[in-house]
């Protein structure tokens, strides 16, 4: 190891995975109580088709059957949900633009609580 080299990262296709296999006394010897390595499943790339999550909204602000043509991100999810349960939103980068054509935006708020049914679902 040396303070010259940086981190190694290693970014498999999607459908390959890595892993790291080594004896507990190897892992002791090389790092100690130190960090250690590990692998996940974490880190896919988020613009890859493949890793894009199943968004699914219903309720009473929602507007029935339609689709969102551009991919959300998490931000934009968070001025949404805001707006859906009728609280304040924290300062943040979102906006709320990709669902204009799937929301109910009126004064007249409806009395009944809104029912979000959000499903992820990551598909291979």
């Amino acid at each position: 190891m040396s303070k010259r080299i940086g981190d190694i990262i290693l970014e498999p296709e999607i459908g390959w995975d890595v892993q790291f296999n080594c004896e507990q006394a190897e892992l002791l010897k090389t790092y100690g109580n130190g960090s250690k390595m590990h692998s996940s499943t974490h880190g896919m790339d988020p613009y890859e088709t493949e890793m894009h999550a199943t968004l699914v909204l219903h309720g009473p602000d929602i507007v029935p059957l339609q689709r969102i043509h551009r991919v959300p991100e998490n931000i934009d999810l968070y001025v949404l949900m805001c707006y859906l349960l009728r609280i304040k939103c924290a300062p943040h980068n979102g906006t709320i633009n990709v669902f204009m054509k799937n929301v109910h935006f009126n004064d007249s708020r409806r009395h009944v609580s809104p029912l979000v049914f959000l499903v992820f679902t990551i598909v291979f």
